[in-house]
């Protein structure tokens, strides 16, 4: 039974993931106090700030612009590779990048408009 109630509202017509953050043992022990205090969570809590944060940066660097940058990346990444590796072909290399990118958890739509750029 719990004695201190909380309250959150998740709004659940929009799909979700779990994100984790490690924070400094002085953040955790006041976050965890504010929220006990307050009655919320700190799932409510991190997601406000969240939002806050997404609106501002993606009228800043939108998705198309952060696509671009991620390819320059990739591109540079390629071709040092390819002077270090000569014989590296450029589909092992994509599928090495096709695999990383799911890890790190991009939209299988941004991890295809990556490799559809990606020509040798």
């Amino acid at each position: 039974m719990g004695i201190l109630k909380s309250s959150s509202v998740i709004d659940k017509t929009d799909a979700q993931r779990v994100v984790g953050v490690v924070l400094p043992e002085r953040i955790s022990t006041y976050f965890s106090l504010f929220v006990t205090a307050k009655g919320c969570t700190k799932a409510t809590i991190f997601r406000e700030l969240m939002q806050k944060w997404w609106d501002h940066k993606t009228v800043k660097e939108p998705e198309n612009k952060l696509l671009e940058t991620l390819f320059n990346k990739i591109q540079k990444e390629w071709s040092s590779i390819k002077l270090k590796v000569p014989e590296k072909n450029i589909e092992d290399f994509r599928s090495e990048l096709q695999q990383e990118l799911q890890k790190k958890g991009l939209k299988e739509i941004h991890i295809k408009t990556i490799l559809n750029k990606l020509k040798e």
